[in-house]
């Protein structure tokens, strides 16, 4: 981001027991336009164990949320699907 020129601003918070409500808290104080958040990829019964952090922000954040998928789950799209993605995004 820095090489683009986007303003940006990392905050580490490590004493709350609550991630997702702290983080959406944090964003709100420091007048944040995106959140961006990874997620490990646990998906399913994982997530359904220990929670999702990056869940509850898509769900409860304010402003946009942005999760980077772990390296082992990126997909690689082609041309045709790029180009469908584009299609059901456009209004």
């Amino acid at each position: 981001m820095k090489q683009a020129g986007i303003r940006y601003r990392t905050v580490f918070q490590t004493d709350s027991p609550a991630p997702a409500p702290t983080l959406i808290a944090v964003a709100n104080e420091v007048d944040a336009d995106l959140i961006v958040t990874g997620s490990r990829g646990l998906g399913g019964f994982g997530e359904l164990l220990l929670g999702s952090v990056s869940h509850q922000l898509v769900l409860h954040a304010p402003i946009p949320v942005v999760v980077i998928p772990p390296a082992h789950k990126k997909a690689t799209l082609t041309t045709q699907t790029a180009g469908e993605l584009a299609r059901v995004a456009a209004p």
